[in-house]
């Protein structure tokens, strides 16, 4: 049961750069990258919908929505695309092509702008 679980976080983690590529493919339609985009912000983002201050529910809520969210791109997204993606992922992770860090930067900024953006919006009415 760990291995199983252990494998299945490797393959999310594998998976979050193919499909950030998957975003700046033009045959990706537009509600997918718009769903993939908010899955990125969504867990890259020091905000959660249920704080995780709340006892377990409060982490019950990455455990759920994320793998919703992570499921709803990926269902969105066509199976060739995905494909390539992770191949294009895999090949670059061993030739030390990906560093994620600049696009959880990327991903953390761009949070917070939409933030300050939404809460603009709210307080200037």
């Amino acid at each position: 049961m760990k291995l199983v679980f252990l494998k299945r976080i490797k393959e999310v983690k594998d998976f979050l750069p193919a499909l950030i590529l998957a975003l700046k493919r033009k045959e990706t339609r537009i509600i997918a990258k718009i769903v993939a985009a908010a899955t990125m912000i969504y867990t890259l983002s020091p905000i959660d919908i249920i704080p995780d201050m709340t006892p377990f529910v409060g982490i019950l809520d990455d455990l759920i929505i994320f793998p919703l969210m992570l499921a709803l791109a990926t269902k969105l997204i066509p199976d060739e695309i995905l494909e390539e993606t992770r191949v294009e992922a895999k090949v670059a992770r061993k030739g030390g092509q990906v560093k994620t860090w600049v696009f959880g930067i990327f991903l953390y900024f761009l949070s917070i702008l939409l933030i300050a953006w939404v809460l603009s919006k709210f307080f200037a009415q």
